[in-house]
């Protein structure tokens, strides 16, 4: 029969919890699961290649963007 081990209960001087408190920014963060600052993300937007839109495409989201404002001005028309 193999032995088991109960989890440690402190990671370098910190209890379990103290731990978790400390590391799970780091992990939600490096895990993607967080919203950056208005900083990173101006320097993600700063080093984003530029892609060009054809005229279709353009075209494609205003279309959308004018179907959204139709959709709410009817929605507002039926709450009154």
């Amino acid at each position: 029969m193999t032995e088991t081990t109960a989890p440690p209960t402190q990671y370098d001087g910190l209890s379990a919890d103290a731990f978790w408190s400390r590391i799970a920014p780091h992990l939600r963060r490096y895990l993607g699961l967080c919203e950056v600052s208005l900083e990173e993300g101006q320097r993600i937007y700063d080093a984003a290649e530029e892609e060009p839109l054809s005229e279709r495409r353009i075209q494609e989201i205003m279309d959308y963007v004018k179907k959204c404002r139709i959709n709410q001005m009817k929605l507002n028309e039926e709450q009154g």
